[in-house]
């Protein structure tokens, strides 16, 4: 579909794509306590095992 917007830039899309798909995920998250806690304890997750994976199962980081 934006390959046929007239003035469509691939390049541009790319450039941009991660920030307003960032800015629109941190909106959500924002406005949503429960949505925000399950994102951030999702990511310490998978920090976690990325960075331990012995630990991963651990509470405590």
């Amino acid at each position: 579909m934006g390959r046929e917007v007239r003035g469509f830039e691939q390049s541009r899309c790319e450039d941009e794509r991660y920030g307003i798909v960032l800015d629109g995920t941190v909106a959500k998250f924002g406005q949503h306590r429960e949505l925000r806690d399950f994102l951030l304890g999702f990511a310490l997750g998978e920090a976690r095992t990325k960075l331990a994976p012995e630990t991963a199962r651990s509470p405590a980081l």
